[in-house]
């Protein structure tokens, strides 16, 4: 393979401009529309699009920058991230004042539109935050493109297409404004009114628009029985009337059907991005996003009915739902269970697959599907001649058990994710078992636990702090050196990513704890409660 160290591609992926280069890669197996994989391959990569692909008997004769030999490895489009919050700034947004007064007819009972959340934000191109180190968990995970939806807001603003080919979001945006975003949140603390308060405020501006639309003549400062002239209004028109579409974001079964009264407003159908609930209403033809969550909502009779109940829909009922789900349709277009768990996302995959749901289905899901509600599937989704050279080599077939990214190409640049060498020792202890951890940093001292499991030199389990768990996603013993890597949902939803490097000695952990990529480190120390022991 081509070696080349991961910190000199980084560099030269957001600060070089590179020219147009060309890449063989044979002796590969390739995913088909097909839905199989045929192996014997090549594809060549030239000036950031497939030039060629085929069986190896038609390999084509040159010099080219960079030739892979992919014996044992497995070729696939590039993954679509369909639902991502996780690369903004997570800004607090006001609700509306006098949260106690019901909404109702008298508009001067109420703060103006714009002060309810119904001013379209800027660009987000304007407000977006890109950090090194979550492009780089997309690509290692293969995602390549990312659909990036504000958070906040009754009217949050329009959603981006971002493809990660530099740290400044006008450089790499494919799309900018596939969707309106349209978060419902009924009676909710920052947004405190009613389904029906909220039909009758898009009713409302759908008939201020037609008003002014008639009467354009109006100067901006003229006011009636209606509100002031408000030029921004104005961008409402195209989402009301059929030009453009809402993204309507759903969290629970009763905003799900305010989401289909909503619908029948735009003569667009909406796009709907569904909780795990989907299943308890019929589902309209509309184009869904569903992140692939087996958690009942906290609201839910599964979720307030003990943790028995809770463990069997998580565990039987809702990959169930999801599986017949995807036996019904297969236009289904899945985003990840929490913004950016591209591991947990995989995991479910898998978890489907052994359910009896097609592969294709779930890779569809997951390339061409997303692909065409963006409407880029002529230049992403599939392996085909003249598309864009976003691919990724896996070392086994991409949804079998321990299967990890080992090459990812974005237009055609190949960025390579060496597989992490563990330490060579036997392990001479065993942390199994249940620790109280105290760390300490710059920002202070804190206190939680972790729960960790050692088998055959590999260690998993789990850190929990304030009710919020950390699964190890990563871990190992080599010696009596105990490393793991950490992900969870700290804040919203929020991903946050740890890493552990320490010793155990004298039934004791002490090491580093770093926060983030590294962006904060605390020293550990974890005392037992239960544990395993010296071997």
């Amino acid at each position: 393979m081509v070696k080349k160290s991961l910190a000199t591609l980084l560099f030269l992926f957001f600060v070089l401009p590179l020219d147009a280069q060309s890449y063989l890669l044979k002796n590969v197996s390739i995913w088909t529309e097909a839905g199989t994989l045929q192996g014997g391959c090549f594809l060549l990569v030239k000036d950031g699009f497939i030039d060629s692909l085929g069986p190896m008997k038609a390999l084509p004769k040159g010099t080219f920058d960079g030739e892979y030999d992919l014996k044992d490895h497995f070729l696939y489009p590039a993954l679509i991230d369909s639902y991502n919050t996780g690369f903004q700034p997570s800004t607090a947004r006001k609700g509306a004042e006098g949260s106690e007064e019901a909404p109702g007819p008298d508009k001067n009972t109420r703060l103006p539109l714009e002060e309810r959340g119904f001013t379209p934000r800027k660009s987000l191109t304007e407000t977006l935050l890109l950090k090194n180190e979550d492009l780089s968990k997309a690509l290692s995970r293969g995602f390549t493109l990312v659909h990036v939806v504000p958070r906040e807001g009754i009217v949050g603003g329009r959603t981006l297409l971002l493809s990660p080919i530099s740290k400044n979001p006008k450089v790499n945006t494919v799309s900018e404004g596939p969707f309106q975003v349209l978060r419902l949140e009924p009676n909710s603390s920052r947004y405190p009114t009613t389904i029906s308060g909220i039909l009758a405020q898009i009713r409302e501006i759908k008939e201020e628009l037609l008003y002014r639309h008639a009467r354009k003549d109006l100067p901006p400062t003229l006011s009636g029985r209606r509100f002031p002239y408000d030029p921004e209004l104005e961008a409402f028109r195209p989402l009301l009337f059929g030009d453009e579409r809402f993204l309507l974001v759903t969290n629970n079964m009763v905003q799900q059907r305010l989401a289909e009264h909503i619908g029948k407003e735009c003569p667009l159908p909406p796009v709907l991005l569904l909780s795990p609930d989907f299943w308890r209403r019929p589902l309209p033809a509309s184009p869904l996003i569903l992140p692939l969550l087996f958690k009942p909502p906290l609201t839910s009779r599964y979720s307030l009915e003990g943790e028995e109940k809770k463990r069997e829909a998580e565990e039987r009922l809702y990959p169930e739902k999801f599986s017949l789900l995807f036996k019904e349709r297969a236009d289904i277009i899945l985003a990840p269970p929490d913004s950016g768990d591209y591991d947990g996302l995989l995991k479910n995959l898998r978890a489907l697959l052994k359910r009896g749901v097609q592969e294709k289905r779930l890779l569809d899901s997951l390339t061409i599907n997303p692909a065409r509600l963006f409407k880029v599937q002529d230049r992403y989704g599939t392996l085909e001649r003249g598309k864009v050279a976003d691919l990724i080599v896996t070392d086994r077939p991409l949804l079998e058990e321990k299967s990890r990214v080992t090459i990812t190409f974005v237009e055609g640049r190949p960025f390579e994710f060496p597989k992490v060498e563990k330490g060579d020792e036997t392990p001479k202890v065993d942390p199994s078992g249940n620790w109280s951890v105290k760390a300490q940093g710059s920002l202070g001292s804190f206190s939680f636990t972790m729960v960790l499991q050692l088998e055959k030199g590999n260690l998993t389990g789990q850190l929990f702090y304030q009710g919020k768990r950390f699964d190890i996603t990563e871990g190992s013993v080599s010696g009596d050196r105990v490393s793991f890597s950490a992900r969870g949902t700290l804040l919203g939803d929020q991903i946050m990513e740890l890493t552990f490097q320490g010793r155990m000695a004298d039934k004791r952990i002490e090491g580093t704890l770093s926060l983030d990529e590294g962006e904060e480190s605390l020293s550990l120390v974890a005392n037992p409660e239960t544990l395993g022991g010296e071997m």
